[in-house]
C-alpha cells in the first residue's frame, strides 16, 4: 500500500510539475529571444483627442492590426526591449465647424525608437512577466484632397508604463501587451492633444533559446 501510495504521490507531482518540453517551446526562465507579431481581433488603442482637428473632444477605440515585439533575456536576469511596433487602424475624424470635410488618418503607428527599459515581475518556466519603461513615438499621416499622403510629423509621447505577459501554453506561446490609462501622452503639433492613453493587445510569439 505504501509502494502504491508513494506512486501516486509521484505521478500527481509529475503532473503538476513544469514541463520542460511544453509545446515544444523552452522554458521561460532561461535565457532566451521572444518574438511576437501579429495582433489578435480584441486589440486595440484607447485614447482621448482634442484640439482643432476635433474640437468637441472624443474617446476614441482604435484596432490595432499588428505588432512587432523582440524581447531578450539573459543568464543575470537583464531584460531588454528591442524591438515594439504598433500599426494602429486608420480613422476617419467627423467633419466640424472648423473642419468642414473631416479629416482622414493613416499609416498610424506606435514605436520605441530604441530599447525599453524592462524589470522581471516574475519569471517562471512558463511564465514570464515583464515590466517596462519609456517613450513611445506616434507617427500619422493626413489623405489630402487630391489623395496623396501628408505626415504630420513624428511625436514623442510622453513615458509609458508597459506590462507584458509571456506564457508557454500547450498549442504554443501567448503574449500580452497592456497599459494602464496615461495623462497626456502625445500631440500632433498644435492639431491634437493625446491624453488617457491605453493599450492592450493579445499575439503569438515564438521562444528561441540563447545559449
Amino acid at each position: 500500500m505504501r509502494a502504491q501510495a508513494l506512486a501516486i504521490a509521484l505521478l500527481a507531482a509529475g503532473c503538476t510539475a513544469p514541463n520542460p518540453g511544453l509545446g515544444g517551446v523552452p522554458p521561460l526562465d532561461a535565457p532566451s529571444l521572444v518574438v511576437a507579431s501579429g495582433a489578435q481581433p480584441d486589440s486595440m488603442v484607447g485614447v482621448h483627442r482634442e484640439g482643432p482637428l476635433d474640437p468637441q473632444g472624443s474617446d476614441v477605440t482604435l484596432a490595432v492590426n499588428d505588432v512587432q515585439l523582440r524581447v531578450r533575456t539573459t543568464q543575470n536576469g537583464h531584460v531588454a526591449i528591442e524591438q515594439l511596433d504598433l500599426s494602429i487602424a486608420d480613422e476617419d475624424v467627423p467633419a466640424s465647424a472648423q473642419l468642414p470635410s473631416g479629416a482622414k488618418l493613416r499609416n498610424q503607428r506606435l514605436e520605441a525608437t530604441g530599447p525599453l527599459k524592462a524589470t522581471v515581475v516574475l519569471s517562471e518556466p512558463d511564465r514570464l512577466v515583464l515590466h517596462a519603461s519609456g517613450a513611445l513615438q506616434y507617427h500619422t499621416s493626413l489623405v489630402l484632397t487630391d489623395g496623396t499622403l501628408y505626415p504630420l510629423g513624428e511625436s514623442s509621447a510622453m513615458g509609458q508604463d508597459l506590462d507584458i505577459q509571456i506564457t508557454r501554453t500547450a498549442t504554443g506561446v501567448k503574449v500580452t501587451l497592456d497599459t494602464p490609462p496615461n495623462q497626456t501622452c502625445a500631440e500632433i503639433g498644435d492639431l491634437l492633444t493625446l491624453s488617457r492613453c491605453s493599450l492592450f493587445v493579445e499575439s503569438e510569439g515564438a521562444v528561441t533559446p540563447i545559449e
